[in-house]
């Protein structure tokens, strides 16, 4: 049954997350009589950061993207709470819920057109079950005009499934079936198609209790991904990927110009100092090649993996002898609106290792907060920094102890939405054999 669910637009510019606090743990709901009311938030904003939440002035706890809070348990009356930015300190919200006796209130952070808003699942905990389980659908991705959730047990198929509820984006549905417990999948199709958009692992639903299933969009470098995340009473949340999902890479060649093959097919020509667009391919294990732009293989038959819905970088360069070597990592699935993730990779053999300082507008280089420190070459490190004004800082220490400044930019603000990679880099042009350079 699909049911109109209430809807609280917080009008909150700075709000960057959610969180809650309280004690509880998932198991089954034996209880006869639920007397008073239970309270739990969940973090379902993809572009917002974490935030602190506190309710009734107690400590306030954090909470991240697709995280959900303990489950507190409340008299039925009115209860406080205030959002508070984790980055900033800045109080972004005050305000009160109204709590109703034996029902269970998940409090949902979401937005719309980068407003936040706040929607309530609510449902009353005193149901019977006997070794039975219950459903709340709550659809957060903007992917789709609507989507059939489809339940399919661990030994059937798809069009031996039961249709729960067909939901447009921000809907939230209580079917009232009560299921037996056991393992099953969750697959999500276009309104009356077969053609499956998410298919999940198997998942046990073992306790008689009401699960909340929370479908959202998954942020990160790999476009147009689902995850359905499966919310109980604990602050235990559990992900479920789809199992088909693609993966995809990218190269950075900081050589000579080179060409290469991907299981001994052609597949892409680099110049130097080029970032390629992304290669989208199934999962799966896959043989690199690099040749010379004369046909020659200077990297013969190199492990590629990659996993489901996963996005990885490969960095073409010279070790200190002038072999061709490669370094692989893995982009992180995080939102890139308020923070960046960077991948810093040393590729430069002049020095034994380098510094990289991102000095923000109130901060020298001995000051900065956000630094990558004694980075070897063909090393990487990641780190993730504010989206604030910077200028980067190279240094680099002699074997006398001091400390040389290689080269400073300009300040800048990095875009949102991207991945970048900053590389430091041999050049025989620069005063000091080094350059850095920032790719996204």
């Amino acid at each position: 049954m699909l049911t109109q669910f209430r809807v609280i637009a917080l009008s909150l510019s700075l709000l960057s997350g959610l969180t809650a606090c309280g004690s509880s743990s998932d198991k089954d709901d034996d209880e006869t009589n639920y007397a008073q009311s239970y309270l739990q938030f969940y973090h379902g904003a993809t572009s917002q950061e974490p935030v602190q939440l506190q309710v009734n002035h107690h400590q306030p706890s954090q909470l991240n993207l697709g995280q959900a809070s303990s489950l507190r348990t409340l008299d039925a009356t009115e209860h406080e709470f205030s959002l508070t930015s984790a980055q900033s300190q800045q109080q972004l919200l005050k305000a009160s819920i109204a709590l109703t006796a034996g029902y269970k209130h998940l409090m949902i952070l979401t937005e719309q057109a980068g407003e936040p808003e706040l929607l309530a699942v609510e449902f009353d905990r005193n149901v019977s079950l006997e070794q039975q389980f219950m459903l709340t659908l709550t659809n957060l991705s903007q992917q789709f005009p609507e989507l059939d959730i489809h339940l399919v047990k661990a030994d059937k198929t798809l069009s031996e499934a039961e249709l729960l509820e067909t939901l447009s984006p921000f809907e939230v549905a209580y079917p009232n079936d009560k299921l037996a417990r056991g393992y099953y999948s969750l697959h999500l199709t276009k309104p009356g198609q077969q053609h499956v958009e998410f298919q999940s692992q198997n998942f046990h639903f073992q306790y008689n209790s009401t699960y909340s299933l929370i479908i959202r969009d998954l942020p990160g470098p790999l476009a147009d991904q689902l995850v359905i995340d499966v919310v109980l009473n604990s602050s235990a949340t559990e992900q479920l990927q789809h199992r088909l999902a693609p993966a995809q890479f990218r190269l950075f060649n900081s050589m000579q110009p080179v060409q290469v093959l991907l299981d001994q097919e052609p597949l892409q020509e680099l110049a130097q100092a080029e970032l390629s667009d992304y290669t989208l391919l199934p999962q799966g294990d896959y043989q690199l090649t690099v040749q010379d732009m004369e046909g020659n293989s200077i990297i013969q038959n190199q492990l590629l993996s990659l996993q489901q819905g996963q996005s990885k970088v490969v960095v073409l360069f010279q070790d200190r002898t002038g072999a061709a070597r490669n370094l692989q990592y893995i982009e992180p699935n995080r939102p890139q609106q308020h923070q960046h993730d960077v991948t810093v990779v040393n590729l430069n053999a002049t020095f034994d290792e380098l510094n990289l300082y991102f000095v923000q507008a109130d901060e020298t280089i001995h000051s900065a907060h956000y630094k990558v420190q004694k980075l070897a070459i063909g090393k990487q490190q990641q780190i993730r920094i504010p989206s604030s004004q910077i200028s980067l800082a190279l240094t680099a220490i002699t074997s006398q102890g001091n400390e040389l400044l290689l080269e400073k930019t300009a300040p800048m603000t990095l875009q949102q939405g991207q991945h970048y990679v900053i590389t430091l880099e041999h050049d025989p042009a620069s005063p000091n054999d080094v350059t850095l350079r920032l790719s996204h």
